[in-house]
């Protein structure tokens, strides 16, 4: 056993599972299986549930939320699709967004780790129809207010951010985007949410140690990928702020993964 599998499972043997879904004790050694990824995140009753959640298709495009084509309006976003699990909405009262709520309120590293097995492939896949080699890529993320971190003490963008950069190959996880006070998102309408977005989140233009040297953002961003991840879209705001950002400070291309997304329904 590795010392990262021993570390994961001592932690797991002082401090033991809960299912996200219905918050049932899990057993702290599990077996791996192609669906449990051998992380005790959801019960044996939940665990299908979950994929039974993310085979949900879109009531427009009629796919899945892995490969559902509807975007959000007035977006910056230039990708095929927007790789992600399931749909979501926080409204809802299913397992969906039980799991999310835990993945936002608690640092639940295994949950992190579950969902990066899950999300990983679709990345991937998308890089190769695109022709992008994921270990040019760095990854970044939308931070959550300063309010939320010091609540939390922790950054969920940043958790699934750094878990994908590995799981995937790329060679850098950056904090490229930062915020200025701002409100939290869900509090707010789609126009409050733009305004509010492009109000508080800012590119860090600071230069950067990158493999035991400082570098500009030009060299930083020559002919790179930036993957840019959050936990949930819900309007694409904040998302299309961080994206425009990113490219006035050099990024040749943003592509954007997620663990859920609200579905997008067009007006008929």
């Amino acid at each position: 056993m590795n010392t990262t599998n021993f570390k994961s499972t001592l932690r797991r043997l002082f401090f033991v599972p809960t299912c996200a879904g219905c918050r049932a004790r899990l057993d702290p050694i599990v077996k791996r299986t192609e669906l449990n990824h051998g992380l005790p995140c959801f019960c044996d009753k939940c665990l299908p549930l979950f994929y039974k959640t993310t085979a949900q298709m879109c009531h427009t495009c009629g796919k899945v939320a892995g490969e559902c084509t509807c975007m959000p309006l007035k977006n910056t976003f230039t990708q095929p699709y927007i790789p992600s699990l399931f749909f979501y909405h926080p409204d809802d009262k299913g397992l969906a967004s039980r799991a999310i709520y835990i993945f936002k309120h608690k640092r639940y590293v295994d949950l992190c780790e579950f969902f990066t097995a899950e999300l990983a492939p679709k990345l991937e896949e998308m890089l190769s129809l695109l022709e992008i080699e994921p270990s040019e890529c760095i990854f970044t993320y939308i931070p959550r207010t300063n309010k939320a971190h010091r609540e939390h003490g922790f950054d969920q963008g940043e958790l699934l951010a750094k878990s994908l950069c590995k799981g995937v190959g790329g060679y850098c996880t950056l904090p490229l985007l930062k915020r200025r006070s701002g409100k939290e998102q869900k509090k707010l309408s789609h126009r409050e949410r733009r305004k509010n977005a492009s109000e508080s989140i800012f590119a860090n233009e600071s230069r950067r140690i990158l493999r035991g040297r400082a570098v500009s953002l030009n060299e930083l961003f020559d002919g790179k990928t930036v993957v840019l991840v959050d936990d949930v879209i819900t309007t694409g705001a904040s998302l299309g702020r961080g994206i425009s950002e990113l490219k006035r400070i050099g990024a040749k291309t943003v592509l954007v993964a997620t663990i859920a997304r609200c579905e997008i329904k067009k007006k008929k």
